[in-house]
């Protein structure tokens, strides 16, 4: 899991501490959204239920 690419949400974070890991601290929806259409494949999502997201590529 460290190789895989790894995106994390956070307001607070100031650095992430994992290997190949992007950190996003503002306008999540928006960018939840680019990563979506932009993506080749459906993104393994961990943690989305907190957020109440559907983060399935459309049809």
């Amino acid at each position: 899991m460290n190789n895989a690419e790894k995106i994390v949400f956070s307001k607070t974070m100031k650095k992430p501490e994992w290997n190949n890991t992007r950190l996003i601290k503002e306008h999540a929806v928006e960018e939840m959204a680019k990563l979506k259409l932009s993506s080749q494949k459906t993104p393994d999502i961990r943690a989305a239920e907190v957020f109440g997201l559907n983060l399935q590529k459309p049809d």
